[in-house]
C-alpha cells in the first residue's frame, strides 16, 4: 500500500511539473552590469531586391532601425521561512525554489505579453506600438489566424510563434 501511494504521488508530481509554454522562450537571453540596456529594433523595411541585366544598377532596399534604451527590470518574490523549517523538510527547499521560479516567470510572461511600460512594468506586445493587430471581425478564429499571418509575411516577415487566449480559440 505505502509503494502504490508513493508511485501515485511520484506520477502527480510529474504531471504538476510539465515544461509550460513561455513567451520569454521566444526572448534571446542576455545579462547586463548596467541598470539599463540598449537594442535595436527593426522599424521598416521595403524589399526591392530583382533581376539585374549584366552591368546594370543593383535595386536599392530600404532597411530602418532604431536605437533603444530602457531600464532593467527585476521581478523578484519571496517566502517567509524559517531555516530550521527548510533544514527539517528535505524537499522543502526544492520546492519553495521551484514555486517562486514559476511565480517569477508567470509574471515576466504576464509582462511580456501585457505590460503597460509604466513604472516598473514593461512594455509588452500589446502595449508596443508599431506592431501589427488586425480585428477578427466575423472571421472564425482559423480564418482570423490565417489573415494575421498572411499580413504579417506581406510586411516581408515571418511569424515564429503563435500566442492565443484558449477562450479565443473556442469561439
Amino acid at each position: 500500500d505505502h509503494q502504490w501511494r508513493h508511485e501515485q504521488e511520484m506520477a502527480a508530481a510529474s504531471v504538476v511539473s510539465a515544461q509550460t509554454p513561455r513567451l520569454i522562450n521566444l526572448v534571446a537571453p542576455g545579462e547586463t552590469d548596467s541598470d539599463t540596456v540598449e537594442f535595436v529594433r527593426h522599424t521598416a523595411a521595403s524589399a526591392a531586391a530583382g533581376e539585374t541585366a549584366e552591368d546594370s544598377a543593383s535595386p536599392e532596399s530600404t532597411i530602418t532601425y532604431e536605437s533603444v534604451t530602457t531600464a532593467v527590470r527585476e521581478p523578484s518574490v519571496f517566502v517567509p521561512i524559517t531555516r530550521i523549517a527548510m533544514a527539517d523538510a528535505g524537499q522543502l527547499r526544492s520546492i519553495v525554489e521551484e514555486d517562486l521560479k514559476a511565480d517569477v516567470l508567470d509574471r515576466v510572461d504576464t509582462q511580456l505579453a501585457s505590460g503597460n511600460g509604466s513604472g516598473q512594468n514593461l512594455t509588452g506586445i500589446y502595449s508596443a506600438s508599431g506592431i501589427g493587430t488586425r480585428a477578427r471581425g466575423g472571421d472564425s478564429p482559423s480564418d482570423a489566424l490565417h489573415k494575421a499571418i498572411t499580413t504579417i509575411r506581406l510586411a516581408f516577415l515571418e511569424p515564429d510563434a503563435i500566442g492565443m487566449d484558449p477562450r479565443d480559440w473556442e469561439q
